[in-house]
């Protein structure tokens, strides 16, 4: 028997949402990931927990991307670099006949910023159709499930899953999670909020500072 269609890839930046997206696919073995390399400290520890879930989804192809940096005085704006990362994405899955894009985006329960993302995908979609000549079967979908999301709503999404601690929420490249840099801070305080056990240790070092 042939083996299924890749049909949906999944961004996967090696972190909490990336990995409930994944798991929340309902058909793993039509998933394929891709992980942008970060940079800074923490881009080893990423990189290890996104090639960590392809064990958790049927062993599903994962593609690694290096990022781009940009030539020295240039500082995109986050919105420009997310459309790259958008960019990257289909440059990965429509070569292999993908229909979805999972971005697991989070930028909270704020209007503006849920409505910016919302257009951002709309508009790469449109962009990356636009590219293809009108040569695809079909509409590419960009879909942004957790874009209006907090932390304890993705805990409670990774709890229905039953997500192990196979995602990296620190930003200094500590051999545990510091729990004093933005990062764990945020998703440390989410585990405090609902009254779950935080999966590492305590530490709260927070020598160094935030890349």
């Amino acid at each position: 028997m042939a083996a299924p269609t890749r049909t949906t890839l999944v961004i996967d930046a090696g972190d909490l949402p990336s990995l409930v997206a994944a798991l929340l696919q309902p058909d793993p073995a039509r998933v394929v990931l891709w992980h942008p390399r970060a940079t800074g400290p923490a881009a080893a520890a990423q990189a290890a927990c996104a090639r960590s879930h392809r064990g958790l989804l049927d062993d599903a192809p994962l593609f690694e991307t290096e990022a781009w940096i940009p030539p020295s005085g240039c500082a995109p704006t986050r919105a420009l670099e997310r459309g790259l990362t958008l960019t990257q994405a289909a440059c990965v899955g429509v070569p292999l006949g993908v229909e979805r894009i999972v971005w697991p985006i989070q930028v909270g329960p704020h209007v503006g910023a849920v409505s910016a993302a919302v257009d951002q995908a709309t508009l790469a979609t449109e962009l990356i159709e636009a590219g293809e000549g009108g040569e695809r079967r079909g509409r590419l979908m960009i879909d942004v499930p957790f874009v209006d999301l907090d932390e304890t709503q993705i805990l409670d999404l990774a709890d229905d899953a039953g997500a192990p601690p196979a995602y990296w929420p620190c930003r200094l490249g500590e051999p545990e999670p510091c729990g004093g840099c933005e990062e764990c801070g945020r998703w440390l305080a989410a585990h405090d909020r609902l009254g779950l056990p935080w999966p590492w240790s305590r530490a709260t070092t927070t020598a160094g500072a935030e890349p």
